[in-house]
């Protein structure tokens, strides 16, 4: 189908990159650019259809409740969130529901293929681990979206698998392990308050957990401390991982489960966050 066809072009860039180059892979008429373009199209008939078999999988009961919305958070996307792709409940993505594959770059819709965004733009990457996940992926998917990132900070103690580099935008690595908390030179909300400013688009992506450790995590505790701040005000798209106990892909973090995953989420989605 095309949509599948869309999505497995988009995720074999990283066999694309070495032999086409990504100037050409991204530009207008490029096959990647195509690519990531008419998946989104592909995904926003799926929203705008919203089948009987999505309708049933989002019915659940609601049993982790937050208390209010956010106080520091700017609803002013609210509207364009409700043209996001659903959040299912099994914590997977449509290209796995619907295509069965395991590994989708790009099975998200971002706000600015949903709306117009203007200003400086700023990707902020905590757990940017391989240069060949997230980090090219949102880059690309925002340059394909005509709203290229101005400048990109990637936060990760290891060594990349290769340079932190594209001709897309300006990258800056910073290596080094973040603490929750701390408001210091290691928390993440004392250097978003440093660094930008209200009327900048900041993306944020925090997912810093081992898949194969136990007991508490520090994803659950950055979320609550970013809700808690009046630095949410900075923040207008999140993408976040949240481990929880679930063995059969062994996630061993007994104090979170996929309910309450789910839950915080599409309460938050409620309230107007991009998340």
């Amino acid at each position: 189908t095309p949509r599948e066809a869309a999505a497995l072009c988009s995720t074999a860039r990283l066999l694309l990159d070495p032999v086409v180059g990504v100037p050409k892979l991204m530009a207008p008429g490029g096959i990647l650019r195509r690519a990531i373009v008419a998946h989104d199209a592909a995904l926003a008939r799926v929203v705008a259809a919203r089948d009987d078999e999505i309708d049933k999988a989002l019915d659940v009961p609601l049993l982790y409740e937050v208390d209010e919305c956010p106080f520091s958070l700017d609803a002013s996307h609210a509207n364009a969130v409700r043209f996001l792709e659903p959040l299912l409940p099994d914590g997977r993505n449509l290209d796995f529901r619907d295509l069965g594959l395991g590994l989708s770059m790009h099975p998200y819709r971002v706000l600015p293929q949903v709306e117009a965004i203007t200003g400086r733009r700023v990707l902020v990457d905590v757990g940017a681990n391989e240069w060949l996940g997230s980090p090219k992926a949102l880059i690309e998917h925002y340059a394909a979206a005509d709203a290229p990132f101005h400048e990109v900070h990637l936060f990760d103690p290891r060594l990349p698998d290769k340079p932190f580099a594209t001709p897309l935008t300006t990258v800056h690595h910073h290596p080094m392990a973040v603490a929750v908390g701390t408001r210091d030179g290691r928390d993440v909300l004392a250097w978003l308050e440093q660094n930008v400013k209200v009327h900048d688009y900041v993306a944020l992506k925090f997912d810093v957990d081992d898949d194969f450790s136990e007991g508490p995590t520090m994803e659950w505790g950055f979320l609550a401390d970013l809700l808690a701040s009046g630095t949410l005000e900075l923040v207008d798209e999140l993408f976040i991982e949240l481990h929880f106990f679930s063995p059969g892909i062994r996630w061993l973090h007994t104090a979170h489960s996929m309910q309450q995953a789910f839950d915080v989420l599409r309460q938050l989605r409620s309230c107007g966050l991009a998340v």
